[in-house]
């Protein structure tokens, strides 16, 4: 579901990052919706829909003006607190 040019890593216990090269926050959100909609149908298939596993995204974009990677990591970190929030299951674009 990501390109070649994307990376996934794992940023903590059960945290990761997806980076989005040459991509707005709207992609970016595009994107982020199709795999938690894959990660909720896939996972619980094969589960045997005996779970119900859901995932909570952050959205955000480097911007030109930010001094070092640490901004837009705080950025995406706000936005998924707020995603939790809202109940969890959704994505949230930091504005």
């Amino acid at each position: 579901m990501l390109r070649e040019s994307d990376l996934l890593a794992r940023f903590g216990g059960e945290e990761f990052l997806v980076l989005l090269p040459n991509t707005t926050a709207d992609e970016a959100v595009t994107t982020a919706e199709r795999l938690r909609e894959a990660i909720a149908s896939d996972v619980g298939r094969q589960l045997g829909e005996k779970l119900r596993v859901t995932v909570s995204l952050g959205v955000s974009e480097l911007l030109s003006t930010d001094p070092h990677h640490e901004q837009v990591i705080q950025r995406v970190d706000q936005a998924l607190y707020q995603a939790k929030e809202k109940g969890r299951d959704c994505i949230v674009k930091y504005t």
